[in-house]
């Protein structure tokens, strides 16, 4: 197939994208109305949560590229797991103006439901080069709450 576009499939293919094209730039022009997500009790964009279980344990991995430490808070309060935070919008040149804008930033909340078979004294938190990492061991058949046994001195 040579690199001029002569099929008609794909000049078709090629006008539908640059139609998308057009869509998509006209749905972020600057004089649309306000978004429900830019509402101040609605969050403004929701990272991406992977969830994965194991025999032991969930984790729960979040990215959040661009999120301070300090402006990340993982908490639980009967039996929700909640993580909120908030990104900045990326500073860009002096004198530039947007045009196109893909990376959402303000205020996120998740939170997850969590079962009764886990360990909440235990669970424990990574946020390492934007990603975040909770794990949440799950109470086994093996493991209990810790037995103390004394040690007695001879």
């Amino acid at each position: 197939m040579s690199n001029n576009v002569t099929n008609p499939l794909l000049n078709e293919l090629h006008s539908m994208k640059r139609k998308m094209d057009a869509l998509y730039l006209q749905s972020f022009s600057a004089d649309d109305a306000a978004s429900p997500a830019e509402t101040p009790d609605s969050p403004d964009w929701q990272p991406a949560i992977d969830i994965w279980q194991t025999p032991a344990e969930w984790i729960l991995v979040a990215d959040l590229p661009g999120v301070a430490d300090s402006e990340l808070h993982v908490h639980l309060v009967d039996s929700k797991l909640t993580i909120q935070g908030h990104r900045e919008a990326a500073p860009c040149r002096d004198g530039a103006e947007p045009f196109q804008r893909e990376r959402p930033n303000g205020s996120f909340t998740r939170t997850f439901m969590l079962t009764q078979d886990i360990q909440e004294d235990s669970i424990s938190a990574e946020f390492k080069r934007g990603v975040l990492t909770v794990v949440i061991p799950k109470i086994t058949a093996q493991s209990g709450p810790p037995h103390r046994i004394a040690v007695h001195s001879a």
